[in-house]
């Protein structure tokens, strides 16, 4: 996945293997009460290497709202989702968003 492109100099630059990123579909489950640069960071990161992001609401809606107030429109509902495969699960931070993924038991069947 990663190559060494200047293995002489001790110098270590890293260059992304795009193409086998583009094989990788990753889930990140989100609720209500998210950390907004928590969530946006992890699904900002993860397309620009070109992964196949599902953002998804575990709520009945797919617009959430963040502790300070950002509303995002998710990508699907939990629902639409609960019989896909995924390479990756990602889980975003803060707290009470944490105590709202851990209450979505079709959630904790998947990461077990």
């Amino acid at each position: 996945m990663l190559k060494n492109l200047n293995r002489n100099s001790g110098k270590f630059k890293f260059l992304f293997n795009f193409h086998f990123a583009k094989c990788i579909n990753v889930l990140v489950p989100t609720a209500n009460n998210f950390e907004e640069i928590e969530l946006m960071s992890i699904v900002g990161i993860l397309r620009r290497a070109q992964m196949k992001v599902d953002l998804v609401s575990i709520t009945d809606n797919r617009t959430i709202r963040g502790l300070a107030g950002v509303e995002v429109r998710c990508d699907k509902l939990y629902d639409q989702i609960s019989e896909k495969e995924y390479d990756l699960i990602v889980l975003a931070g803060g707290y009470r968003n944490a105590n709202e993924l851990s209450r979505h038991n079709p959630l904790i069947t998947k990461l077990k």
